[in-house]
């Protein structure tokens, strides 16, 4: 395993280089780019004719028939974005970077709103809510958990600070939505259904001391702790709906980093004309320091974060999803210390993977997704007694789903649409555990404890009909 993420990473940065000398024989113009598209939020269809305009300024485009725009020749610097078009709410995005040599896409969702003869005086917002869920909401996109004070970068920490949160203690991520466990909070990446997003994610939970989610993945998230509908499934407590971006289509950005949480890169770039990819490689640098920070417990991780993009046609899209992390630590005791209240070595490791297809289909007055997941997490732990090397205790287990889940929705007329879901899961569970035969202070013998166990079972996620009202019932 070591060898194979060691060859990744020398093809990565291969990668990295290639990309680099291509890009250094293209001459710098110096301008920044803006481009992106205008969509129905419930149809997923192009808005034709949107006005999309540079705040604070005089430039303003159209969008065409499939709802893109563009804007080229611009200065290096943070804009705001206005889209207006008859029938839909205005909408505004903040915080758009532009930098040289990177073009920035960005996509405007809009909700439809009824036309009146009434006079009614409609200003554009900050800020969005889907049109099926208006209780206890949150939308975020990058620069807003990126800039978050607290958050360091990691959207597990930015969801603590949502209405209705709490958390267990500083040190993990652990979500406690108004009361409810930890493992009543439900995560979709792009549809895909993801168990835990941390690293040393505890068997059970959703949470872990740091996440392995890249910040710089995520177009925007949908955080719900309370009232969103049934489409989610069974979860009770929350729900955090996060869409990434695709990879450039313009040309080739590559971006390597050194941060407190590790260090890796972000590769992005076209393939063909009609797909792109968007891959993140990130280790943890800690160990490399042991000696010289003199600890003795240092963990050691990676994780990997992938998107393969594919454009059939302006109606058809597929996606591949997938995501790694690669968790090591282990606890052993110092010798050099004449008192050791624990004399016990503990290896413990946690691998997890998910890979998950998302197909999308645009069609006259809505549109269908299927998505088709696989996740597996290995959790293995072992304790030695340190003065013999003599094995203690083990528990080797491993957790794998598989998900499809298909969502229909239709727009039944200019007020109404239905949404239809169904889905389904696989999942397979093993526990091995061993303890060795002891006896403990008070003379008891403690018997020896083997135990082998595999489940399989099946679910069914959901399956309803549902008509649902685009607006709310007064208009302001």
């Amino acid at each position: 395993m070591k060898k194979l993420l060691y060859l990744l990473l020398v093809f990565t940065l291969l990668i990295f280089a290639a990309n680099n000398l291509s890009a250094g024989a293209k001459k710098d113009k110096d301008n920044g780019i803006i481009y992106g598209k205008a969509i129905d939020k419930q149809t997923q269809k192009g808005i034709e004719n949107a006005v999309i305009k540079i705040i604070n300024s005089n430039i303003q485009t159209l969008t065409d028939a499939n709802g893109d725009f563009r804007f080229e020749n611009l200065k290096y610097a943070t804009y705001v974005l206005e889209t207006t078009v008859l029938g839909y709410t205005p909408f505004k995005k903040t915080d758009i970077v532009v930098e040289s040599e990177k073009p920035v896409s960005v996509l405007f969702q809009l909700n439809s709103t009824e036309i009146t003869t009434e006079n009614i005086e409609v200003e554009s917002n900050f800020y969005q809510k889907s049109a099926d869920v208006n209780l206890s909401s949150l939308n975020l996109d990058y620069e807003e958990v990126r800039r978050a004070p607290g958050a360091v970068e990691d959207i597990s920490r930015m969801l603590q600070t949502a209405p209705g949160v709490s958390i267990e203690n500083d040190q993990r991520n652990d979500l406690i939505v108004r009361g409810g466990s930890p493992t009543e909070n439900l995560f979709l990446i792009d549809g895909i259904e993801i168990p835990n997003i941390n690293h040393y994610a505890t068997q059970g939970s959703t949470g872990g001391p740091i996440g392995f989610i890249n910040l710089k993945f995520i177009r925007e998230a949908d955080i719900y702790t309370g009232g969103f509908t049934s489409k989610y499934g069974d979860k009770l407590s929350s729900v955090v709906d996060i869409k990434f971006r695709e990879g450039s289509r313009e040309n080739y950005i590559n971006n390597v980093d050194l941060s407190f949480a590790g260090f890796g890169g972000i590769f992005e770039g076209p393939i063909t004309k009609k797909s792109s990819y968007l891959l993140s490689i990130r280790r943890s640098y800690l160990d490399l320091l042991k000696g010289a920070i003199r600890l003795s417990t240092i963990p050691n991780y990676w994780d990997f974060n992938l998107k393969l993009n594919y454009k059939f046609n302006d109606n058809n899209s597929l996606s591949l999803i997938g995501f790694s992390a690669l968790d090591k630590i282990n606890f052993k005791v110092d010798e050099s210390s004449s008192v050791n209240d624990d004399p016990y070595n503990t290896n413990d490791n946690t691998d997890t993977y998910t890979l998950g297809l998302n197909y999308k289909k645009l069609f006259r007055n809505g549109y269908m997704q299927a998505v088709v997941s696989n996740t597996y997490t290995k959790y293995d732990a072992d304790v030695y007694y340190a003065p013999t090397g003599q094995l203690q205790y083990y528990t080797h287990s491993f957790e794998n789903e598989s998900t499809y889940k298909f969502d229909l929705n239709y727009k039944l007329n200019n007020i109404m649409y239905l949404n239809f879901n169904a889905g389904g899961k696989y999942a397979t569970f093993r526990n091995n555990i061993f303890g060795i035969s002891d006896t403990i202070a008070e003379g008891y013998v403690l018997p020896e404890i083997l135990i082998d166990n595999k489940i399989s079972t099946n679910k069914l996620l959901r399956v309803y009909p549902f008509p649902q009202n685009f607006f709310p019932k007064n208009l302001h």
